[in-house]
């Protein structure tokens, strides 16, 4: 009868204690990934950053300051439980067991990028695995699938600018990225444009984009963001976002 009130009050406890961390601001991290999310002028901008302080405002949160970390470092807050929230997160297999997603808020298809002018070339994956050096940043979901399909001739970078000096340098062949992300990511860097590099052979895969929550965050907090995302894609908020993003930054 003692242990089970003792394990009745600890139940509880820890429900209570739950409850009280959660009374608070959620901590949101992410990374300098533009178009998607980057910092301009100390504030947190970019079309999922955009869309995180809506789905904020919608539910009445408190606008705490969007804390920036190179990648490697807010994946591993956001899984040793540090954080609460880092966006812009692809899915994949394994991070589905990880963390707890809302999304997705955006879907893109991912190339391989050679330095314009390079005649480094292949015709299928398999032959991407051979012969060629191809960069990626740490933890990333390039990294992460580009392992997944096979791939060891990777050059692991703590940054995606560094992955495209590098390939600049010649010191890879190849940088993954969205065909549809690239302009906007590029555009951000003075040192880096379009002119200097070129897409290259088939689409490695598809990636959709998401917003992760650590795993100790409660699942009535993840639906409730999910059902803001879903209420701004359906009133046209969502679109006019991406339309602004991708459409009007073309230039």
């Amino acid at each position: 009868m003692r242990f089970y009130i003792h394990v009745t009050i600890l139940a509880f406890f820890l429900f209570f204690a739950t409850q009280i961390v959660f009374a608070g601001p959620l901590r949101i991290t992410s990374e300098n990934y533009p178009p998607y999310s980057y910092k301009f002028a100390g504030h947190a901008e970019g079309f999922v950053s955009n869309i995180v302080n809506i789905i904020r405002g919608q539910l009445g949160e408190e606008h705490t300051e969007i804390i920036f970390f190179p990648w490697a470092r807010a994946y591993q807050n956001l899984q040793n439980g540090l954080t609460d929230v880092l966006y812009p997160m692809a899915l994949t297999v394994e991070r589905e067991k990880l963390f707890k997603f809302v999304g997705p808020v955006f879907r893109d298809n991912i190339y391989f990028y050679r330095k314009k002018g390079s005649n480094v070339s292949f015709k299928t994956i398999e032959d991407a695995k051979k012969n060629v050096r191809i960069a990626v940043t740490r933890d990333d979901v390039y990294h992460h699938v580009l392992i997944e399909k096979g791939f060891t001739n990777l050059d692991v970078s703590p940054s995606q600018k560094l992955d495209f000096f590098k390939l600049l340098k010649g010191r890879v062949d190849f940088v993954p990225m969205g065909e549809l992300a690239i302009h906007g990511f590029l555009k951000k860097y003075s040192d880096l444009d379009d002119s200097m590099f070129e897409k290259v052979g088939p689409v490695l895969f598809s990636a959709d984009t998401y917003i992760a929550f650590a795993s100790h965050v409660p699942d009535e907090v993840v639906q409730r963001w999910q059902g803001a995302l879903d209420e701004i894609k359906g009133n046209g908020v969502y679109q006019f976002i991406i339309d602004y993003y991708f459409e009007q930054h073309k230039d």
